[in-house]
């Protein structure tokens, strides 16, 4: 039988098929180029527009943030009267962040009848295509003195932030929480006492040491601290104090209230009695007084300290080489109007509490402020020898700290 042969097959890839495969793959690679400069002019743009916005951004908040309503001399740009529009050309971003500079030009309008500032800040840049690009923020500043805005910062009543170890800030951490939503304080030098306080509001009864026979008070405490040496008391002395301490008197005599608001408003204050050796290494004692208000409406007048030597008695308020001069530390920075800040608020400690505002007290109205209806905490004095002035703050060694002091006694 004759031989079948089977057609030989031929395997392979034909010069069309092939140049039809480098056409769609440099059709592909041609798409890829352009995602990719897409991506970086993108990429680009994003980078500048942020730096745009940081920039409108960081130039109204520094318009918000003014220090003071009118022009202060010596202090240009400080001021809310200083706030007008502006043009900024050619500026560049540190490290040249966003390849490009910018144009800032700050609008500002007085809106009739108000005492507020529109604000219009745009900055504009040329990006990468040579395409004008801008970014434009609005905002309405108000004439208000710098200081209110403290206000937004004080925490309401039993607030988280107006409490210390989830009860009201100005209860002694000394004392003992009842399990009742108050708690038991004893001061230190006492006997036979006991001040209860509302964990949540700070109300205080003054009260005997069986919770009975009790009555309103308002707490005032603080720390007496010595500097007795024979170099001049400085800020950096204010601020640490070198000692020795000495005790006060003993309770509820440690502080005496003079012209009190009230003929019947009664002080008790306490301090704990150290040793001589005890107060030979320490700079300070601390003290608690309770006042108990003649009216509902609150006290005033002012706390006197009565400190006490090794012998137990009182020592001598004077300005001489022997005698003793008392500061109280305060916030308040004294004028030539008002030297020793007698007007400072109750809670800064002045020199009579419930003498706010400038005005001479006579007997039908010892006040010329708020009269004191709350606990007052961080009332604290620098006792140094009498010779010596009360140290300012000038010189200290702590932003954080406050050095500043006037003369309380004598």
């Amino acid at each position: 039988m004759p031989a079948h042969h089977l057609p030989l097959r031929h395997r392979g890839v034909s010069l069309v098929e092939a140049l039809i495969a480098l056409a769609v793959m440099a059709f592909g690679m041609l798409a890829v180029v352009g995602v990719q400069s897409t991506m970086r002019l993108n990429s680009d743009l994003s980078k500048q527009r942020t730096e745009a916005t940081r920039i409108a951004s960081e130039e109204i908040e520094r318009l918000r943030s003014f220090t003071s309503v009118a022009v202060v001399a010596g202090q240009p740009g400080v001021s809310y009267d200083e706030i007008a529009s502006r043009v900024l050309d050619g500026y560049a971003p540190p490290d040249a962040i966003g390849n490009t500079t910018y144009a800032i030009t700050r609008t500002v309008t007085l809106v009739p009848g108000t005492r507020q500032k529109v604000v219009s800040v745009q900055v504009r840049w040329t990006d990468r295509t040579n395409a004008q690009q801008t970014v434009t923020l609005d905002s309405v500043i108000s004439r208000t003195a710098p200081t209110l805005g403290a206000l937004l910062a004080v925490p309401i009543e039993g607030s988280p932030t107006n409490q210390r170890g989830g009860r009201h800030v100005t209860i002694p951490p000394q004392a003992l929480d009842q399990g009742d939503g108050s708690s038991r304080f004893e001061p230190p030098g006492s006997t036979g006492i006991a001040w209860y306080f509302n964990n949540l509001s700070g109300v205080m009864r003054a009260c005997d040491a069986d919770g009975d026979d009790c009555v309103q008070g308002t707490l005032v405490s603080g720390t007496v601290l010595y500097h007795l040496t024979a170099s001049q008391a400085d800020g950096a002395s204010a601020e640490n104090p070198q000692g020795p301490a000495l005790n006060l008197a003993t309770g509820p005599n440690a502080l005496t209230l003079a012209s009190p608001v009230g003929a019947s408003t009664v002080a008790r204050c306490y301090s704990g009695h150290l040793t001589t050796s005890e107060l030979s290494e320490r700079n300070g004692v601390s003290y608690y007084c309770a006042v108990i208000p003649a009216q509902v409406t609150g006290w005033g007048g002012r706390l006197n300290l009565q400190p006490i030597d090794d012998t137990d008695a009182a020592i001598t308020f004077s300005t001489s080489a022997t005698g003793y001069r008392s500061c109280r530390y305060t916030a308040d920075v004294p004028s030539d109007a008002d030297p020793y800040a007698d007007f400072t608020l109750n809670e800064d400690h002045p020199k009579a509490y419930c003498m706010e505002k400038p005005g001479t007290a006579t007997a039908d109205a010892p006040c010329t402020g708020r009269r004191v209806t709350g606990n007052l905490i961080n009332q604290n004095f620098l006792v140094i020898p009498g010779q010596q002035t009360c140290p300012t703050d000038e010189g200290g060694i702590s932003a954080l700290i406050n050095g500043n002091t006037r003369q309380h006694q004598p």
